[in-house]
């Protein structure tokens, strides 16, 4: 293996590392899910709660219950997106793009508590949506970028020039 050779593969390992790196940092920073519902009244009781989420976006879900996550699995994958588990109690959904309409998945959690221990699944019912107003969600892939007026043409939508403005 020449020097160049051995050069390349090195910065192509590394760039394939610093990839790897980012990508469960891209996934933390996903905006918390908007849960409604019941929250668990603790260890050892079971819940439903409901998200709203664009098609093909992306919320960080967590389990919110009072005490020590001690473990935490996927008990039912989404059929209409990907859920992916950061840690004991950190998970993130990502919606399927193009997609409109319900999913479902679940997160099986043990932990305890001074008053409750044991074993909670929580069952979150999603409704994907395709957004077609100004008023998006706010992780909306499909938003519109937010002009300036710096950014508009003026001759082309106006048929004003910018030293018309003095």
């Amino acid at each position: 293996m020449t020097h160049v050779t051995r050069a390349c593969s090195m910065l192509i390992a590394a760039a394939l590392g610093l990839v790897a790196a980012a990508a469960p940092a891209l996934s933390e920073n996903a905006p918390q899910c908007a849960v409604s519902g019941s929250p668990p009244a603790g260890w050892g009781s079971n819940s439903i709660g409901y998200i709203e989420i664009a098609s093909g976006g992306s919320c960080l879900f967590s389990v919110n219950i009072t005490g020590e996550a001690l473990s935490s699995s996927i008990s039912q994958n989404p059929a209409r997106g990907t859920l992916q588990q950061l840690n004991v109690s950190s998970f993130v959904y990502t919606s399927q793009a193009g997609y409109s309409g319900s999913d479902i998945f679940s997160v099986q959690a043990s932990g305890k508590s001074p008053t409750s221990s044991g074993t909670s699944v929580i069952t979150i019912n999603a409704t994907l949506q395709q957004r077609y107003s100004n008023t998006p969600l706010a992780n909306d892939p499909l938003r519109p970028a937010t002009r300036s007026c710096a950014d508009v043409d003026f001759q082309t939508h106006f048929g004003l020039n910018k030293r018309d403005f003095g």
